[in-house]
């Protein structure tokens, strides 16, 4: 049989509410006025106590009670109406019913409730809010067809086979005992479990239009309702307790709840006679439990010993449940409830693995049905350490070398018991090994931030290093492992422990004079990344002119701030410097020097640099880096610039001799000292340094040509010699004038005539220097006259066309005129004065007055 099948009609039921009370259902008597829809428990409609009453009453209780609704108009009211019952035989729901011929109602309800256990009042309730026969005087035969609603479904007709008072009223209580799954049936019908969360709709709309709250049935009348009229009333309804709500509202299981108020007082709730006393959380050294203690007794029978299902929900759909039996000693019960006695005591527990909050519901297995006796939350911590792994660090002794590991640890769910910290050590050769230290040393420092653990919390172990190579150190705080993997991860460090990794760098190598002897100072530094702060040297190999090869052994431990600052592992004392005799005779010296690494390992050497360092004989060498031709006014310079040093002796100071050959044959040397700052040489040759830098200027008086050649003078230790660096040839004139005669033309203001004229000019053998514009005008009488213009205009159109000359070149002026006629006006370029005059035509225009 399809759910649908045994369903009341539900739509019926939404609709009853205006129709019941319009056929003229009495007035709530006086213990109903103060009923709210407030007091509605959708979880709990009725007491299972008073819904399976098969004693609730008599039959004439019934009969007086249907006689005082209603003043009867035809002959099927109920108050006076006679239906025909059959007899039916006894199965798991019901006991034998003896019927044939015609039966009173009263007499037909009163033999159904000791029949199937279903109270009376009930049955009354639900022939009122199903069709409104308690209080309809003159119901139709259709009506008293379907008094219970029974078999009529909300998605087709109601089913004949079921028609009939007898039938309805029969099968209607024997399938509300049905609905409870009795001993000896199938556990069929599971949609409203009793103890679990149920999705009581509030009508057939589906959510989430009108969605309605998940609800925990508490007891089987409750579930049994559910299952007749599948909805609870929502806010509207029970706002309205005698009228209708809104769309999502429905009535059948509301009036149920009213009609009993109204007529037979509170549908109440069965003592539970059993207590979930305690629900707790245990936190063992592997594991944590849930533990429950309670007691329950059946009043049916309150001397046996009856179970106690525990439901448990928790996080990841966790979900359990125990039945234990409520048989332990409990004094305090049996003092209270005599007649049951102490022995109804329960306890249990449950193993859990994963933190959250747990939920557990205790029911009372009794013969009537289970009992909610109460439902509590758990909240299960799990808190993993705090902590820090403050050190990860190499450590060498001598040959020996181990890590040195400190930090502290802190248990979150017991701050002041004492803990450890592992530190996982995978090796070069990819085994692990764990290393474990109690973390109780004293740690002062803990006990403001962490006040209610106390200072106890420290640790620290030293783990010894025998193979070279990486090393991977992962430090973990061990918690209180009640729920599995309760450690926190504090730190991972990789340790590179060898092979020996020498570096340093060859900063300088110098060659000094003593007397008639030289050597080479070499300065640098040096450590072994590996074992950082072990002293360690460099080598130095020199190969002289003749092939001969010697080794300088430089210990590196010097001050060197500027390594301690760059590598703070290894500090500052890691400087080497020395000097090695150059006794091998002039020529080139060849020095390559090794950062030698730690004796903690294997020995190895990493090359560092290399240089040639050249002694004697002298060896100039430099750059002619610039030569050209200044003036100022009408004197005329060159002047010349570059650098020179003996690589033979770098460091000392040489010169520059500076030849220059005049147009007319004749030549003159200049001396210049190089000793001035050049930074980029000091860069580039750093055994040299900066200082020598070049630069002069010399006087010149003849237009031409010059040739002028700069020479590197060696150092006179080696006997004077002299490197060629370069000649350069420079122009000296004669004169270039140019420019250009932008415009002229006639200006008259007040009467009086000008000629106004613009141009620039500059001399291209000087381009910088101020020259001139001449402008010539012919009036129209042939007459001549010249005006003189000083070419020192801004001119930034001139500047950008040529950058050489600059600006500063632009030329005009006004030329007063007096005839009337055609004047002719010619402008000249005049070159600049250290140059014989010259002038060059840039131009001429015609204007006329």
């Amino acid at each position: 049989m399809t759910r649908s099948r045994l369903l009341a009609g539900a739509l019926a039921t939404l609709l009853l509410v205006v129709g019941v009370f319009a056929f003229g259902a009495v007035a709530p008597q006086q213990k109903a006025q103060a009923l709210d829809g407030s007091q509605f428990n959708p979880a709990m409609i009725i007491s299972d106590g008073l819904f399976y009453d098969g004693n609730a009453m008599s039959q004439n209780d019934i009969q007086s009670f249907l006689a005082s609704r209603v003043s009867c108009s035809n002959s099927n009211c109920l108050a006076v109406a006679q239906f025909p019952s059959n007899s039916r035989g006894a199965d798991a729901m019901c006991a034998a019913y003896s019927g044939g011929g015609n039966e009173s109602a009263a007499a037909i309800i009163y033999k159904v409730q000791k029949a199937c256990n279903i109270s009376a009042k009930v049955i009354l309730v639900t022939l009122q809010k199903e069709q409104g026969l308690i209080t309809d005087p003159a119901p139709s035969t259709g009506k008293i067809n379907i008094s219970m609603g029974y078999a009529c479904p909300d998605t087709a007709a109601c089913d004949s086979q079921y028609y009939g008072f007898f039938n309805q009223v029969y099968s209607a209580a024997h399938q509300f005992q049905r609905y409870g799954n009795p001993p000896g049936t199938s556990n069929f019908f599971t949609w409203f479990p009793v103890g679990a969360p149920s999705a009581v709709q509030y009508n057939p709309t589906p959510p989430p239009t009108c969605a309605a709250p998940t609800i925990t049935i508490q007891n089987k009348a409750t579930a049994a309702l559910y299952y007749y009229t599948p909805y609870q009333p929502n806010a509207a309804a029970l706002a309205n307790l005698y009228g209708t709500g809104d769309r999502c509202s429905s009535y059948g299981n509301r009036n149920f709840w009213v009609y009993y108020n109204q007529w037979f007082g509170s549908t109440g709730s069965d003592p539970t006679y059993g207590s979930l006393d305690e629900a707790s959380v245990a936190y063992n050294t592997s594991n944590a439990t849930l533990n429950f203690r309670g007691w329950a007794f059946d009043p049916a029978s309150p001397k046996s010993t009856i179970y106690v299902n525990v439901h448990i929900w928790g996080p990841n759909n966790f979900y359990s449940v125990q039945n234990w039996a409520a048989s332990q000693a409990r004094s305090d019960i049996g003092t209270v409830f005599p007649q049951a006695g102490p022995n109804h005591g329960y306890t249990g527990s449950v193993n859990i693995t994963q933190a959250g909050t747990y939920k557990a519901c205790s029911y009372s297995m009794r013969s009537a049905g289970p009992v909610l006796l109460d439902c509590k939350n758990i909240d299960v911590v799990q808190t993993p350490p705090k902590g820090s792994a403050d050190d990860i660090t190499l450590q060498i002794d001598g040959n020996k070398a181990s890590v040195l590991v400190r930090g502290w640890v802190i248990d979150g769910i017991a701050p002041t018991s004492t803990r450890r910290a592992d530190t996982w050590v995978t090796m070069p050769d990819g085994k692990q090994a764990a290393y474990s230290a109690t973390a109780d040393q004293s740690r002062p420092d803990l006990t403001p931030f962490y006040p209610d653990a106390g200072p106890n919390h420290g640790f620290q172990t030293s783990i010894p290093l025998a193979q070279v190579g990486t090393y991977q150190f992962c430090v973990y705080g061990i918690g209180t492992p009640y729920l599995g993997d309760n450690n926190t991860l504090l730190r991972c460090a990789t340790i590179q422990f060898g092979p020996s990794q020498a570096i340093g760098s060859l900063d300088s190598a110098t060659v000094q004079l003593s007397g008639s002897s030289g050597s080479v100072a070499v300065k640098g530094w040096a450590f072994d990344s590996a074992a950082p702060s072990q002293t360690t040297a460099i080598d130095v190999w020199m190969t002289a002119p003749n092939g001969f090869k010697s080794a300088t052994h430089l210990v590196a431990n010097q001050s060197r701030p500027d390594v301690g600052a760059v590598y703070p592992a290894a500090g500052a004392a890691h400087g080497a410097s020395g000097s090695i005799p150059l006794n091998s005779g002039y020529g080139t010296y060849q020095l390559c020097a090794y950062s030698i690494g730690s004796t903690l390992f294997p020995s190895s050497a990493t090359l560092l640099n290399c240089r040639n360092i050249a002694f004697g004989p002298s060896a100039p060498t430099g750059s002619f880096d610039s030569a050209g031709i200044t003036y100022d006014g009408a004197n005329a310079s060159i002047a010349v610039g570059g650098w020179a040093f003996d690589a033979g002796l770098p460091a000392t100071t040489t010169a520059i001799d500076v030849w220059v050959t005049a147009p007319n044959g004749a030549r003159s040397a200049t001396h210049l000292v190089a000793d001035k700052a050049r930074s980029d040489i000091g860069r580039v040759f750093p055994a040299a340094g900066p200082n020598h830098g070049a630069s002069g200027s010399i006087p010149i008086t003849q237009i031409g040509t010059y040739q002028v050649c700069a020479y590197s003078i060696g150092n006179p230790f080696f006997g004077s010699t002299a490197s060629l660096l370069g000649c350069k040839n420079l122009s000296n004139g004669p004169s270039r004038p140019m420019g250009s005669f932008d415009s002229a033309s006639v200006q008259t203001v007040n009467g009086q005539s000008t000629i106004s004229v613009s141009g620039w000019a500059f001399d291209a053998a000087i381009p910088s220097a101020t020259t001139a514009i001449d402008v010539w005008v012919t009036l129209p009488n042939g007459a001549q006259s010249a005006t003189h213009l000083v070419a020192d205009q801004s001119r930034p159109d001139v500047g950008r066309a040529y950058p050489s000359a600059g600006a500063n070149h632009g030329a005009s002026g006004s030329i007063p005129i007096t005839q009337a006629g055609t004047y002719k006006a010619c402008a000249y370029s005049i070159g600049a004065a250290p140059f014989p005059g010259a002038a060059t035509l840039l131009g001429c225009r015609t204007v006329t007055k």
